[in-house]
């Protein structure tokens, strides 16, 4: 699943492949704004089938958090030891 993210981030942003992209780089320092954050989302939805907000990229800020989120929605919950990490790293950003 990360590798399709990177992979469709690639495209919206005009690369020619997904190489140039960090999974914990966030989404506004790849270049994203809402423009390009709502044609990411609408290819997502298009290759999922899941029903995803156009706020997807600034809610899960990198491609690592979008891909845990889109194996939730797709997969049921998250395996814990997962959870507790990405607590603990919002924790550490002051995101609660």
């Amino acid at each position: 699943m990360l590798d399709l993210v990177l992979a469709e981030a690639a495209i919206v942003l005009g690369y020619a492949s997904s190489e140039a992209l960090s999974q914990g780089r966030a989404f506004r320092e790849l270049g994203f704004d809402s423009v390009t954050a709502v044609d990411l989302r609408n290819r997502l939805v298009r290759v999922t089938g899941l029903t995803l907000p156009s706020t997807l990229v600034f809610d899960y800020p990198t491609p690592l958090d979008l891909t845990e989120y889109l194996g939730t929605r797709l997969h049921g919950a998250a395996p814990v030891a997962r959870s507790r990490e990405r607590a603990g790293r919002r924790r550490r950003a002051g995101r609660g």
